[in-house]
């Protein structure tokens, strides 16, 4: 890395500001463009990411707005290759799973061209849970396991030669013609191309880019042999089997709520949830419970904000994917890589 005259600055291609699935995937696939990148996360608790139940769809998956399927449907396309690519090269595999969806509660709206995760859709037969009517069979929907996968993704940036630093971010300066990433230890980053995948902390460091959070409470389970065959969403919330017998249960929407720390009364909630809608689940034993924070644009939309600041080429926002982090991570990174690389070529 290159030292310049002020000695506690350093100079570098890109900087990447967040170390969730966004900002992962993207230090991943600009370093294998062979940009020198450097990751600053400051490991908060409550990362979206990490707290996330790895469903790749919307949930419900019937609930979405039409400028989100180019996007959703670029991301999913890109999945199985870039799992099977990160397993392959780390030996830790992100657990693709299409394991199909039992939707209840909600409607599917027959459309010419349904997209993909609705494609095929058919009907189920009896009742689950509170829903007397028959439930919907979504065959296409997948999930992955996300500790995992940003332990790939970690392991795929290392190998790659991106820095990864674990140090917070106090503020940015865009007063000069470079942008400079200020740290709480008054070291300055400064860089060619910076990328602001900073989550629910956006709002913060880019008031222009305003950021909401929404809490989300989840739960593991210890199912064993008595876990759903799929994936099962009932009014909105769900449950996510693990090939190894864990069920995750989720999840709980508290918007601009920053605490991290579970509360008794939603995790009874959860666990009366998952016992209503998949009875043999009322025994397991619980081995977790969590709170994350889902990074929401000011709207509460579902359409993230991805692309450069306004008058500033050279910053990129990819933030404010509120419960589809996951979902989008590769398609976001994608969109990246090829603004600074357009920004790249013609300067």
């Amino acid at each position: 890395m290159d030292q310049n005259a002020m000695g506690s600055m350093t100079a570098t291609d890109v900087v990447v500001i967040g170390g969730g699935v966004i900002g992962l995937w993207t230090a991943w696939q600009l370093a294998a463009e062979g940009a020198r990148v450097q990751l600053v996360d400051a490991a908060m608790p409550g990362q979206a990411s990490a707290a996330g139940g790895g469903i790749l769809a919307p949930i419900p998956p019937t609930g979405y707005s039409q400028a989100l399927v180019p996007l959703l449907e670029d991301s999913l396309r890109r999945y199985p290759g870039s799992c099977e690519q990160l397993a392959m090269r780390t030996g830790i595999s992100p657990e693709y799973w299409v394991s199909g969806c039992a939707l209840y509660g909600h409607p599917v709206i027959e459309t010419a061209n349904p997209p993909s995760w609705l494609r095929d859709a058919s009907a189920l037969e009896g009742s689950r849970g509170s829903h007397p009517g028959a439930g919907v069979w979504l065959p296409h929907v997948a999930q992955i396991r996300p500790p995992r996968l940003l332990a790939a993704l970690r392991a795929a940036c290392d190998q790659l030669g991106c820095e990864r630093w674990q140090k917070q971010v106090r503020s940015i300066d865009l007063q000069a013609s470079r942008p400079v990433v200020c740290l709480a230890d008054g070291q300055r980053l400064s860089t060619t191309h910076l990328v602001i995948a900073a989550g629910a902390w956006t709002g913060g460091l880019i008031p222009a880019a305003e950021t909401r959070p929404v809490a989300g409470q989840m739960l593991a389970l210890a199912a064993g042999d008595y876990a759903p065959a799929s994936i099962v969403i009932e009014s909105g919330r769900y449950l996510i089997p693990r090939k190894d017998g864990v069920v995750i249960v989720g999840s709980t929407l508290a918007i601009d709520r920053w605490s991290t720390e579970p509360d008794d009364a939603d995790t009874r909630a959860l666990r009366a949830f998952a016992s209503q809608v998949h009875p043999t689940l009322a025994a397991a034993p619980q081995i977790s419970c969590w709170c994350g924070i889902r990074p929401a644009p000011a709207s509460l939309c579902d359409t993230p904000m991805i692309g450069p600041l306004a008058g500033r080429e050279d910053v990129v926002l990819a933030t404010g994917h509120y419960r589809l982090g996951l979902s989008l991570a590769p398609a976001t990174a994608a969109r990246v890589v090829q603004h600074v690389a357009g920004v790249t070529a013609s300067a």
